[in-house]
């Protein structure tokens, strides 16, 4: 994945639409390993995908809004973003760096009456537990216990 790549994405949409009313920032990968253990090109990989792009293509589209006055900003983060857990210390860390971002952007933004929303889900039945990284990088391939709110 790389960042350039939104700016095609961006364009086409403001191309296809003429604005972006409502972005809603929704894409992420988690881990399941120890931070002591994590390579740093997993740690990398985790923000360039839980936040940099976020921002980036934030980036990409507020110029438009604030010319406009208008627009709101959605951002699909973690409860993982307000209290860390282990396994998962880049992943949290991602959501912390993307909550403090987008919370400093809202204030910022209030005076063209852009709103900002992070929404903030605990557990929730998708495929993210078996999508996420190893310490090497490699796919967990496992199933959280806990996914379908059973006892761990």
């Amino acid at each position: 994945f790389e960042l350039d790549s939104l700016e095609a994405v961006a364009e086409s949409a403001l191309a296809a639409f003429g604005r972006v009313d409502i972005l809603f920032n929704n894409g992420g990968i988690s881990t399941r390993a120890l931070a002591e253990n994590t390579d740093f090109s997993v740690d990398e990989k985790i923000m360039k995908i839980d936040y940099l792009s976020y921002v980036k293509l934030t980036k990409l589209v507020l110029p438009q809004m604030i010319e406009r006055r208008s627009g709101h900003i959605v951002n699909m983060s973690s409860l993982a973003g307000k209290l860390g857990s282990p396994m998962r210390s880049a992943y949290s860390g991602a959501k912390f760096a993307l909550i403090g971002h987008f919370d400093s952007l809202r204030l910022e933004l209030a005076r063209y009456d852009i709103h900002v929303t992070n929404i903030c889900p605990g557990s929730v039945q998708t495929e993210v537990d078996k999508n996420a990284l190893t310490s090497t990088g490699n796919s967990f391939g496992i199933e959280d216990p806990g996914r379908n709110n059973a006892p761990i």
